[in-house]
C-alpha cells in the first residue's frame, strides 16, 4: 500500500485502508443514487403519460 500511496504519507496503514474502503463505497453510493435518480425520471415520466391518458379516456367518455 505503502508504494500506491508514496512515501510521503506517513499515517498509519489502517487509516491508509480505510480511507481507501470509504473512498470506494463513495463511489459506489454515488453510482446508486444515479441509478436510482435515472429510475425515478423514467417513473415520473410513465406515471404523467398514464394520468394524461386517464385524463383524455374520462374526457372522452363525458363527451358521450
Amino acid at each position: 500500500m505503502k508504494a500506491l500511496v508514496g512515501s510521503w504519507d506517513h499515517r498509519p496503514y489502517g487509516l491508509l485502508a480505510e480511507n481507501t474502503a470509504l473512498r470506494s463505497r463513495v463511489g459506489e453510493l454515488t453510482l446508486a443514487l444515479q441509478h436510482a435518480l435515472e429510475e425515478n425520471e423514467i417513473l415520473r415520466v410513465a406515471l404523467g403519460d398514464a394520468v394524461e391518458a386517464d385524463i383524455e379516456s374520462e374526457v372522452a367518455l363525458s363527451s358521450r
